[in-house]
């Protein structure tokens, strides 16, 4: 029989077991984005021996999933593909996108200990015997990266002192433009600060604003109002864009240097990835 044949034949099989929906079906229950990829794209054992296997591991995470309080838990499990691709042609992946990285290493810790015990669970032990989670870079991005994903100060001290610069001139800047906002309150539409084209406004009555000198960012519909940065605090903005700047440089140099996970990558996104590839499906109904 011809290769095409056989190909025939298995694509009419799968249209008639409506294997296309069956996976649909399985994604619905799966606990990430890249498990629900992997059960779209589920293929069909090629033998006995490994729909047997497949089975084995089901079942051995099914009944697992039943004993563990609330069941298994693919908390912080993120998909990786493209941070890894990025890192591992050399590029500088965002701090957040390290983050996930960070926490899906540490959910892969935890599902392995979870399911390691080579007397319950034999098939899908033999899996996650030589799964490495790398804790080393994990707890390297945990240092140096803060819970909501930004460069933390103590991965660089001169980063630290440049955010205490730019928290002082905010506060010196917030501090002159209630100032103004009580000098000036005659002149003003409205008596709080806005903010147009990242910079901080007054909504100043059209017929006042020649009284009060700064540059007009913006107007109202009705023209009644113009948005105008006092001249008073420009310069202060000017010098916050400017450590703002120096700021994405350093938290960029960290993000470089600190931690590069480049050297990880293959590890990871073979490692990881299988570890979620057959814990996938765990929560079958």
């Amino acid at each position: 029989m011809s290769a095409g044949a056989v190909h025939d034949i298995q694509a009419e099989t799968l249209e008639l077991l409506e294997w296309a929906r069956l996976g649909e079906h399985v994604a619905g229950f799966a606990g990430t984005t890249a498990g629900r990829s992997l059960c779209l794209q589920l293929p069909l054992a090629p033998d006995r021996a490994e729909s047997q296997r497949l089975l084995a591991e089901t079942t051995e995470l099914l009944a697992l999933d039943g004993l563990t309080e609330g069941g298994l838990n693919f908390q912080g499990v993120a998909d990786l593909s493209r941070t890894l691709q990025l890192c591992a042609k050399g590029g500088i992946a965002p701090a957040d996108d390290l983050l996930a990285v960070a926490t899906t290493l540490a959910a892969a810790r935890r599902l392995r200990r979870q399911i390691d015990d080579p007397d319950l669970r034999p098939v899908t032990t033999a899996l996650v015997e030589e799964l490495r989670t790398l804790p080393e870079l994990e707890q390297r991005l945990r240092f140096c990266i803060d819970d909501g994903g930004r460069v933390a100060d103590r991965a660089s001290p001169p980063l630290a002192e440049l955010r205490r610069q730019i928290a002082a001139t905010r506060a010196d800047r917030r501090d002159r433009l209630n100032g103004l906002l009580r000098r000036f309150a005659a002149l003003l539409q409205d008596s709080v600060v806005a903010e147009r084209n990242g910079r901080p406004v007054l909504a100043v009555k059209a017929g006042a604003a020649s009284q009060l000198p700064g540059l007009v960012h913006d107007s109202s519909a009705s023209g009644s109002t113009v948005f105008l940065e006092p001249q008073a605090v420009i310069p202060l903005g000017n010098r916050i864009r400017e450590l703002e700047g120096q700021e994405r440089e350093l938290a960029l140099a960290v993000l470089a240097m600190g931690i590069d996970p480049k050297p990880f990558t293959d590890v990871m996104d073979t490692s990881v990835a299988d570890l979620l590839k057959h814990v996938a499906m765990s929560k079958l109904p």
